[in-house]
């Protein structure tokens, strides 16, 4: 079943997802999201096709996502900081069809159209126009609100998250479809597998701000979305929206940590149930310090973007096992290899090897 329908039958006047001034119930982001579907379709784009979103945070992004999964379309977040020279060949690597770009990309977009053969739609996600592109709004205007059919074959729908690059050019790791199984196992083993007021911090071409953001959607939650982070406009939003996840990478956390103490005294954060983080090592005192502001809700996992979560450190072992990085996740096996591909004895070092089911 639709998820998102059911969500706005049971539920239709909750606030689904609030972007500053700007929220829409599930009643509105339902028909906002089967009307832009709809008119994806009428561009001629069609199921398994790549449509990348290259925006800052806002409601218009979660939005497009939703629809191109919901169309059947795989939808490629790009990063932010690329040169026009990185743009051109991600589209051109991601065989990228259509294009959400927001006002701040519109100069590098235009730079790049001219060469961007695959392209063959571009559409603006904010307040600006241009003769050579589509606008969402006017999109959503168009469609037909009905009902957009599902395959159940796609499950929650596919991805494509573009690696860092650090040893070559990025490389584009694609979900043609998420086993809903499968995300649930890790949801649990986060305490995530209920209706959340989530906090989007990051940003969401990040695999796992983006896959929290939309994961809170899946249990009928709430997503409040940050356009651009700021430690004491992030306790702001956890105050006034009283938020119970967040998604956070540990240099948010610092920042968070070290705002003075009368800063932070002016906030309650005591709605804060689950606080996952993730992307880099967290230092122990950005841990401890986290732990007794936010209280016993630090989850920290490690994992990759082609793998996804491999292991988890729930609250309960955060202090009592410095430096661990946690216990395996559900689903995962992992193993310490030598050189030759054999199982080292315990306490000696090796390389870790990561199998989430048979061949990955």
């Amino acid at each position: 079943m639709d998820i998102v329908a059911r969500h706005a039958q049971a539920q239709p006047d909750k606030v689904a997802v609030i972007d500053g001034e700007h929220r829409l119930t599930w009643r509105q982001y339902l028909e906002a999201r089967n009307r832009l579907a709809h008119a994806l379709s009428d561009l001629g784009l069609a199921a398994g096709e790549h449509v990348v979103l290259y925006a800052h945070n806002s409601l218009e992004v979660l939005l497009a996502g939703a629809a191109a999964r919901a169309l059947g379309l795989i939808p490629v977040p790009m990063n932010h900081r690329l040169t026009a020279e990185e743009v051109a060949y991600i589209l051109d690597n991601a065989d990228a069809a259509a294009v959400f770009v927001g006002d701040a990309f519109l100069g590098i977009a235009d730079a790049v159209r001219g060469d961007a053969a695959k392209v063959r739609h571009w559409i603006t996600t904010g307040a600006e126009r241009r003769p050579w592109a589509h606008a969402l709004e006017d999109l959503v205007a168009q469609g037909s609100p009905e009902t957009v059919a599902e395959d159940p074959a796609l499950g929650l729908g596919g991805s494509m998250i573009y690696t860092g690059g650090t040893t070559g050019r990025p490389k584009g790791a694609i979900r043609g479809a998420v086993d809903p199984q499968v995300t649930m196992r890790f949801l649990k083993a986060l305490d995530l597998a209920e209706p959340h007021v989530h906090l989007a911090a990051g940003p969401l071409y990040h695999s796992a701000p983006g896959s929290f953001a939309n994961t809170t959607l899946l249990f009928g939650g709430q997503v409040v979305v940050m356009r651009k982070f700021d430690a004491e406009e992030a306790l702001h939003a956890i105050h006034t929206h009283r938020c119970t996840s967040t998604f956070m990478a540990p240099t948010l956390v610092k920042r968070i940590v070290d705002l003075p103490a009368d800063v932070r005294a002016r906030y309650d954060v005591s709605s804060m149930k689950v606080l996952v983080v993730a992307a880099a090592p967290c230092p122990m005192r950005v841990k401890e310090q986290a732990m007794e502001y936010f209280g016993p809700v630090f989850y920290e996992f490690y994992g990759s973007t082609e793998l996804s979560v491999n292991t988890i450190l729930r609250p309960e072992d955060v202090l009592r096992k410095p430096g661990s990085c946690g216990r395996v996740a559900p689903g995962i096996e992992l193993a310490i290899l030598d050189d030759q591909g054999q199982p080292v004895p315990v306490g000696e070092p090796g390389e870790l090897y990561v199998r989430r089911y048979a061949g990955v």
